[in-house]
């Protein structure tokens, strides 16, 4: 795979990644990476590979986090993200909501809802709490509508 080269978007798409990932609990279940981020070894990287390809959820969800941090590689990132999410990893799924719930370029409300419920399936209790304010928010939009609220009119 070739680097993407570092222009200023690049740049603050890896800023945005990284925010997005410590907001939305980016952490690992199973296998710590007990090195920088920013200094992960090819040979290590290439572990991640094998072991995601062969169907490994927490190695995905790495691999999604090492191209969002090292290299800024957002669309590789996000592949992984969604690779890992639907492996069943709870983490991944609730990161993979809350970005189709806030990042625009990914927004999308009824996939952020389904990945908030597999991640709540899991026990993921953030991912609960995002789902519970959803329904209320739902509630409350069937609500105004069905008093007359919140629809606009065309009649000047």
């Amino acid at each position: 795979m070739e680097e993407l080269r570092c222009d200023p978007t690049t740049k603050i798409m890896k800023r945005i990644i990284i925010i997005l990932a410590s907001v939305f609990q980016i952490s690992t279940a199973s296998e710590t990476l007990d090195y920088d981020q920013d200094k992960v070894p090819e040979k290590d990287i290439q572990k991640f590979l094998t072991k995601a390809l062969e169907g490994d959820a927490e190695s995905a969800f790495q691999l999604s986090y090492i191209y969002a941090s090292q290299n800024g590689w957002v669309i590789e990132s996000f592949r992984w993200l969604v690779v890992a999410a639907e492996k069943g990893h709870p983490i991944a799924q609730y990161n993979l909501a809350m970005t189709y719930a806030y990042y625009k370029p990914y927004k999308n409300n009824e996939r952020a809802k389904f990945w908030f419920e597999k991640a709540a399936e899991k026990g993921h209790e953030k991912a609960r709490k995002e789902l519970s304010n959803i329904k209320v928010h739902e509630a409350h939009e069937i609500e105004q509508q069905k008093s007359g609220q919140g629809i606009k009119s065309d009649i000047k």
